[in-house]
């Protein structure tokens, strides 16, 4: 039914323009667009990212394919003519589980054919990278103690080392002791969940020690650490457990 009803539209539409055609006469400026069916189908247009990007690298660019694409649609389009004309290179082939694309040089006209290619997801324009040369705020904030910060990062800091001597209390879903990133370092684990059991089951509280003091990428390696237990196995808690673990770190921390 809407079939006929599009055709019938159409068809008025195309007698509609005929008329005003016909109306012109001599002297009259014919219409002959008038009337003309419009192209109601929009085409898939894949974006273009990062072009206006300081950082960008002229002519170069990556390609990502939508997700679920296989090997072959990406094999298919590493073999379009284009990509083997003057001017485009690929230089870079990604081909990992739920991630596929390449990166190379590509022309104007490469670029125009594949942002029709309904398989691919987003080009996005290839960046120069580099170090940061001042470093984060929070980074900033934690290598010493004083309040002005240098915009610089020091693992020694104010301590002279790497936090050794340093008493840690992480009050969250407590601590694995076991953990070989902290060496033994684990002093206390206590638990006010209500459970009895002080051990992290969660994941997090031991996350967040290693941030602290992991013996690899913590920003204070030589800590002491303190497992206050105040979430369960769920990440879940009660405020008053909450009010139960800061009032203890308050009255027993060294």
């Amino acid at each position: 039914m809407k079939r006929c009803v599009a055709f019938v539209v159409i068809g008025f539409l195309l007698l509609g323009g005929g008329l005003i055609v016909r109306a012109g006469g001599k002297g009259g400026k014919k219409r002959h667009d008038a009337g003309r069916p419009k192209d109601l189908k929009i085409r898939h247009r894949v974006p273009i990212l990062g072009e206006r990007s300081k950082r960008r690298i002229k002519g170069k660019y990556i390609v990502v394919f939508r997700k679920g694409a296989r090997e072959n649609d990406l094999r298919s389009v590493l073999n379009l003519r284009v990509l083997e004309e003057r001017g485009n290179k690929v230089e870079r082939r990604f081909s990992t589980a739920g991630f596929k694309g390449f990166a190379g040089t590509l022309s104007p006209k490469a670029l125009s054919l594949l942002q029709r290619n309904e398989k691919i997801a987003f080009i996005e324009a290839d960046q120069r990278v580099k170090l940061d040369a001042v470093a984060s705020w929070g980074l900033d904030r934690i290598d010493q103690l004083s309040p002005s910060l240098d915009g610089r990062y020091q693992p020694a800091g104010a301590f002279q080392g790497t936090g050794t001597g340093v008493h840690v209390y992480v009050i969250d879903t407590g601590i694995r002791k076991t953990h070989t990133e902290f060496s033994g370092r684990v002093a206390l684990t206590k638990d006010f969940t209500g459970t009895g059991n002080a051990n992290d089951c969660n994941g997090h509280g031991t996350h967040v020690a290693g941030t602290i003091g992991g013996k690899r990428y913590g920003v204070a390696r030589g800590v002491t650490l303190y497992g206050i237990k105040v979430l369960d196995c769920n990440g879940s808690g009660t405020l008053s457990g909450v009010i139960e673990g800061i009032n203890w770190v308050r009255n027993h921390h060294e």
